[in-house]
């Protein structure tokens, strides 16, 4: 039997902010952080973002994953460069909110999630001290819709599992 996710849609959010960041953060950390992008546009963060936004269907559940994220982040790095993540929070939570409004105009579907990591991204390349070259701005969205396509194939998964254990 599958949970229903939509009852509790921020709760999904919130959880699945603390699994990608646990993730990217202690299993994967020396290979996500050396990507392009970080952890922000990692694989595994676009995939969670692509599940619970599919599966939801509800408006803030990016901002609400990326802001657990962040918080997390804040909390990892007091004493040691918390200042950063204070400064970056903010923008990295406009990004999320943007991605949102993008997703959500394009009524929770994968096309939008493709299209909604594009004024993302941008957003979130911004707060760096120098826009990344073609090349590494090209690999930092190949990523990141590798990620979302991972995400929508899960989702694909489990509404055909879904379907399949209704007709039984």
């Amino acid at each position: 039997m599958v949970p229903n996710v939509v009852a509790r849609p921020y709760l999904v959010a919130v959880v699945a902010g603390v699994v990608a960041f646990l993730l990217n953060n202690f299993l994967l950390a020396r290979v996500v952080t050396r990507l392009p992008g970080g952890t922000t546009f990692a694989v595994t963060t676009m995939a969670a973002v692509a599940l619970v936004a599919l599966a939801t269907g509800r408006f803030g559940t990016t901002a609400a994953i990326y802001g657990t994220y962040g918080a997390l982040g804040l909390v990892g790095h007091l004493g040691v460069d918390a200042a950063t993540y204070v400064c970056h929070l903010p923008v990295l939570l406009v990004a999320a909110a943007t991605f949102d409004v993008v997703v959500w105009l394009g009524h929770h579907r994968w096309p939008a999630l493709l299209g909604g990591v594009v004024p993302f991204g941008l957003i979130v390349m911004w707060m760096r001290p120098a826009m990344p070259d073609p090349g590494t701005l090209a690999l930092t969205f190949a990523m990141a819709w590798a990620g979302l396509g991972a995400g929508v194939l899960l989702d694909l998964l489990r509404r055909t599992q879904r379907s399949l254990a209704s007709r039984a």
